[in-house]
Parts: C-alpha cells; structure tokens; sequence
C-alpha cells in the first residue's frame, strides 16, 4: 500500500472533497501512485489530518474517471494502464491537434507561434527527473495551442 505526501496543506477556504480529489487525481497522473497500487481511504484520510468521508467522495470521483477502481471489501487501487486505451486517446489527440496547428498556422499569428516557441525550448530545458515540471510546461503548451 503506499502513502500519500500532500504536496501541499489543504485550504481552509475550499471545500475538502475537492482538494482531495485534486491532490490524487495528480498524483496517479504524475505516476507518484503508480498503476495497480492498492491506496486507503483512512491512510488518506489520516495523512491529510481529515475525516475519511471526503476521501470516500474523492474516490467516487475518481473511479468514474477510470483511475482507480473500488473493489468492495478488498480495496481501492489505482487502475492499470490500458494500451489500448492509451492508443485510442493518443489517435484522437492527434487528430484535434493536427487540425488545430493547421488553423493556427493559417492564422499566422507571429506572437502565438514564438510563445509556442518559447515553451518548447523551457520544455527542453527540464531535467529527464522533474515529470512534473515537464508536465505542467506540457499542459500549458497544449492549452495555448489549443486557445489560439
């Protein structure tokens, strides 16, 4: 079973739930709670200093985002990647981005495409350990592909 290490104090200001919710949603996506990992509502709950029905709602969430499954009395885990799957979203993914570059670039928006630029070569710079950093730069590249 592994341990959660909130990254951060949870808000007084927000609601529970979804922080927690939040906080392992990134975690199973940074692969810090890895595929197939057994993980526990009262560890959580205990880690985070909470009460184990927020925990409960955040696996509810989760579990109908496909990552993690509830087996009743045997436990949460996180859900193993699927190849398939991931073939499937990555086909997709393409598909909308490659017609998303060609609307951009017919645009010919010189600011769009330097920023563009910009994040590729702050995406080359992160070291091969920090996913994280990579990741966030890699979201952020996506989403101003995407916005322009």
């Amino acid at each position: 079973m592994q341990n959660i290490k909130p990254q951060r104090v949870l808000s007084a200001i927000e609601a529970v739930g979804p922080q927690v919710y939040r906080i392992l949603r990134e975690q199973i996506i940074q692969a810090e709670l890895v595929p197939g990992a057994r993980i526990s509502e009262a560890e959580i709950a205990r880690s985070l200093s909470i009460s184990r029905q927020p925990v409960r709602e955040a696996f509810i969430k989760l579990a109908e985002e496909g990552l993690v499954q509830v087996l009743p009395q045997r436990g949460t885990y996180v859900t193993r990647i699927s190849t398939a799957s991931v073939m499937d979203v990555r086909f997709v993914r393409e598909a909308i981005e490659a017609d998303i570059v060609r609307q951009v670039a017919g645009e010919h928006k010189a600011a769009i495409v330097a920023e563009l630029r910009e994040q590729i070569a702050r995406q080359k710079q992160v070291p091969h350990d920090d996913r994280a950093a990579f990741l966030r730069l890699d979201e952020l590249f996506h989403h101003t592909l995407a916005t322009a």
